[in-house]
């Protein structure tokens, strides 16, 4: 995949260098209208300090664009052998995370944000413009759009920007849009160790610093007051609002997600490891994989419990009970399972194949509203038939139900 630079003005890393994407174009003929949009992940800064050291790291790569390579390889989901990915073969474009916001910020710098710039949403809805203008995506694509650990948390708070029926809609109106998430399930449980100030503290700071409100779905933020509505952005509280708002989404959530366990306990499995805390370190990977697992299984409960014929599969989660977090770019993408073998690769093939894609609304015209309001008898008598249990089943779930640590039989690839 060869490097692209985003040319709008705002659209820039922390430090003020012009963003940046990769792209590859389609190698089968028949998916030339198909594209992968990916944002990969690489955690994120939350007040001065985190940014002034992520910067001493990490800064090279992941807050300005001046020290990318010209050429990205990636494998699992980005694959082109499609014994890997179900989407081999379509067109990629890879955005280079650099403003460590989880795609969710629009401030310039300034003393506020500690003169570093937080644009992801502009990153994102730069590179699809870009992708419009000069790759193809229009209105006859259809599009997957994915991320992995923070990227995935990007896509699922920017879902409405995505899908909005105007013309602020950053995808093409008339295309076909999917989300694939993987890894973005933050969820709210005191850390075990005081080191760490906890995801629902960062969340709150980027929300109060960072200008995330404009990302925030109109349904969650209405539902929040206004000193909550940093949940909108946070994977536990966002979820039943993305599912309510009926966007068709892959959801890939590790009971033991190795990035909250790490940064929650300031500790490496295994635990036997700290032999004067192992015993509450296991006590609280379990109760943190029974929380991710309950609330995950709550969710379930009440989408497939909604009264009316729902569109079938429109919804998928994938839960292991792995020690792992975010390999869908990676080769685990086909080879690690859960218990009853169940790969990514293999159950995003088997959601795709129930063609979960929701069109992007076209402009609404009178000629086009009298369309859609003439529903033919034979339709009413369709629509008029009692759903069945399987027509109101609107999530597929691979879920492990084990209990232990890492307990899954297929978490080693």
């Amino acid at each position: 995949m060869e490097e692209r630079r985003l040319n709008y003005a705002q659209a820039v890393c922390n430090d003020g260098s012009p963003g940046a994407f990769y792209f590859a174009p389609a190698t089968d003929p028949v998916r030339v209208n198909d594209f992968l949009i990916y944002l990969p992940g690489g955690g994120q800064c939350y007040d001065e300090t985190s940014c002034s050291q992520r910067w001493k790291e990490i800064g090279s790569t992941y807050m300005s664009s001046k020290g990318l390579s010209s050429e990205l390889e990636k494998d699992g989901i980005l694959s082109d052998d499609p014994a890997v990915s179900p989407w081999a073969g379509a067109n990629k474009a890879v955005l280079a995370y650099c403003s460590s916001d989880g795609y969710m910020g629009d401030a310039g710098a300034s003393k506020t944000t500690w003169q570093w710039h937080f644009r992801g949403q502009r990153l994102v809805k730069t590179m699809i413009r870009q992708l419009i203008r000069d790759k193809g995506l229009s209105s006859r694509s259809r599009v997957l759009v994915g991320g992995s650990s923070a990227g995935g948390r990007g896509v699922m708070t920017n879902a409405e920007s995505l899908f909005r029926s105007s013309a602020a809609s950053w995808l093409p109106r008339g295309s076909s849009a999917a989300l694939f998430l993987d890894s973005p399930y933050y969820i709210d449980i005191q850390p075990y160790s005081p080191a760490f100030v906890g995801f629902a503290y960062e969340e709150q700071s980027k929300f109060s610093v960072m200008q995330t409100q404009q990302a925030l779905s109109r349904s969650c933020a209405t539902a929040y007051p206004h000193a909550d509505r940093w949940k909108c952005q946070f994977g536990e509280y966002r979820l039943p609002f993305l599912s309510m708002d009926e966007y068709p989404f892959f959801l890939v959530a590790s009971q033991y997600d190795a990035y909250q366990l790490g940064c929650n306990t300031q500790r490496t499995p295994p635990y036997a490891l700290y032999p004067a805390e192992s015993g509450a370190l296991n006590d609280y990977a379990s109760a943190f994989a029974f929380h991710t697992k309950d609330s995950l299984q709550q969710w379930i409960t009440a989408s497939d419990a909604e009264d009316g014929t729902a569109v079938k599969a429109q919804k998928a989660v994938l839960s292991w009970a792995c020690y792992n977090h975010a390999i869908a770019d990676t080769a685990g993408f086909a080879t690690v399972t859960t218990s009853s073998g169940m790969s990514q690769r293999e159950a995003l093939a088997t959601w795709l194949a129930t063609n979960p894609f929701v069109t992007i609304p076209m402009a609404r015209t009178p000629a086009a509203a009298a369309v859609e309001a003439a529903v033919t008898e034979e339709e009413e008598a369709e629509q008029s038939q009692p759903p069945t249990a399987e027509d109101k089943k609107r999530v597929l779930v691979w879920m492990d139900d084990c209990v232990g640590f890492a307990c899954g039989t297929g978490c080693q690839a």
